[in-house]
């Protein structure tokens, strides 16, 4: 299931994401057993053990070079502390260095450029971009180009996410000074919430493929745009939004000042910066309160929660979307 269903159920995926960040114990989205439990079978790459990054970062003015790097244990991986997360065709890679700076790259895979493969990096909100917070100098900066290589397709909690920067240029957002950063990243997925799209040639880490990972029972035919529901003209709007929301907002992104209700409010506020008709409002909040009264949304694994709502909401899902 895409991410434009979840983000029916209450437009909750920063405030998703942002529990993973918080949350010290395990969770839905973070569970330190299902960090490495849920893995998919053929899942090889990177360390089984260590969740690690090593970046090179070089000042373009002065030529000096610095390093930017740690390692955690695999069942530790949050975006706290390192990992990666996926939210519908989208992963999020957070690189945290003992001193609290953060390298965070978005990959956006699309029907064009799947995973496994290289991804031009451009600047942000949208597409594959890169942010650096530098919390010691006050620092924050963004990427103009460079590519990021992906060398598997992650698919469950668990997997390893592996890869590397090349020549991504950073700009600050400060001075406008320009770091170039090189390097590699191995770390674990520990949220899951929609699918990336895999070239299918691929084993990349993992080989099932996503149909073996949707448990969703076949119980509703309600495919996601394809008969065109009330929002499907707002899913992408919506979809760059709540990114942008996860990416660039401080209450979403930033360990120091994560605030999952501001975080949720940033969310809910692409509603009407996507200027979302009344209708698909309406349709969003029927789907919303079948899936609460259904009980939905308290199931924690993201499949059983799927299926029970195409079980229990198929009208709605189709309504919406």
């Amino acid at each position: 299931m895409t991410i434009y269903r979840t983000l029916t159920k209450g437009l909750v995926l920063s405030s998703l994401l942002v529990f993973s960040a918080c949350s010290d114990d395990s969770g839905s989205t973070n569970s330190n057993n299902a960090s490495t439990n849920n893995a998919s079978e053929n899942n090889t790459q990177g360390s089984e053990e260590k969740t690690s990054f090593d970046v090179e970062v070089k000042d373009e003015a002065s030529g000096m070079t610095t390093k930017e790097e740690n390692e955690i244990d695999n069942k530790d991986a949050s975006q706290a502390t390192s990992g990666a997360a996926i939210a519908g065709p989208v992963l999020s890679i957070y690189l945290v260095a003992p001193s609290g700076s953060t390298i965070t790259a978005t990959v956006e895979t699309t029907e064009s450029v799947r995973a496994p493969g290289s991804f031009s990096v451009s600047e942000p909100p949208e597409g594959t971009f890169v942010s650096w917070l530098v919390p010691a100098s006050g620092q924050v900066y963004n990427s103009s180009t460079g590519s990021i290589t992906l060398n598997g397709c992650p698919k469950a909690m668990g997997d390893k996410v592996t890869g590397s920067f090349v020549n991504v240029e950073l700009v600050s957002e400060v001075d406008g000074s320009t770091q170039i950063i090189n390097g590699d990243f191995d770390v674990a997925l520990y949220a899951v919430s929609g699918a990336l799209l895999c070239d299918e040639g691929s084993s990349g880490n993992n080989t099932t493929t996503p149909d073996e990972n949707n448990n969703s029972g076949g119980t509703c035919d309600a495919d996601i745009c394809e008969d065109g529901g009330t929002c499907c003209p707002y899913a992408q709007c919506i979809f760059n939004c709540e990114v942008q929301c996860i990416t660039q907002d401080p209450a979403c992104n930033n360990p120091l000042t994560a605030d999952p209700v501001k975080c949720a409010e940033c969310g809910n506020a692409c509603l009407d910066s996507c200027n979302v008709s009344d209708e698909c409002r309406t349709e969003i909040n029927a789907l919303a309160t079948c899936e609460a009264n259904a009980g939905c949304d308290d199931i924690d694994d993201e499949d059983e929660s799927t299926a029970c709502s195409e079980a229990n909401c198929c009208a709605e899902l189709k309504a919406t979307w």
